[in-house]
């Protein structure tokens, strides 16, 4: 697995405990990658699942070879380049909640959780600048001392771990642990 999904997926930060292969394992655990479009140049499609330290599961499927407005060009609208959509291209759900991106749209009940009991939504307010242009100016604001990074070295060095565990896993078959 090479530079494909690791690059779809840098935005993915995950401290991830056991990364394996697609093939059956115990708890679900696996990653995959497979190029589908792009004819052996680079993946484009990836099936990666983890246990984190604490017991927790996540599934990520990830690709950037489908027809869809599911992409984070176009739902974020970064740039103008892309076609708009009005749709979310991640989701993330836990006992307590979940969350949709770029939307913002955080679901939970109110207490404790129940399929009996209704959800609740709310959508906090968005900053409609450019995150690029925002990104741009907190690093200069960190470069000289004024504000501490929102993204430390030491997050980029577990994400870049996590990525190389997925690459390795789905290169060799193996689990990989971190």
């Amino acid at each position: 697995m090479v530079g494909g999904v690791v690059g779809m997926a840098q935005h993915a930060h995950a401290p991830a405990a056991k990364v394996v292969d697609g093939q059956p394992a115990p708890l679900g655990e696996g990653a995959g990658a497979k190029d589908v479009y792009r004819e052996g140049r680079t993946e484009d499609s990836a099936v990666v699942n983890v246990r984190f330290a604490d017991g927790s599961l996540a599934s990520m499927t990830i690709s950037d070879a489908t027809a869809s407005p599911w992409n984070w060009e176009a739902c974020a609208r970064e740039d103008p380049q892309y076609r708009p959509f009005d749709a979310d291209a991640y989701f993330i759900g836990g006992t307590k909640g979940a969350l949709s991106l770029p939307r913002l749209h955080l679901m939970s009940y109110d207490g404790a959780s129940s399929w009996h009991k209704p959800l609740q939504m709310e959508q906090p307010a968005v900053d409609p600048a450019l995150p690029h242009k925002m990104q741009l100016k907190h690093f200069v604001r960190v470069v000289r001392g004024e504000e501490a990074p929102v993204v430390t070295p030491a997050d980029n060095v577990k994400t870049l771990r996590a990525l190389n565990a997925v690459k390795r896993a789905a290169e060799t078959g193996e689990l990989v642990e971190l």
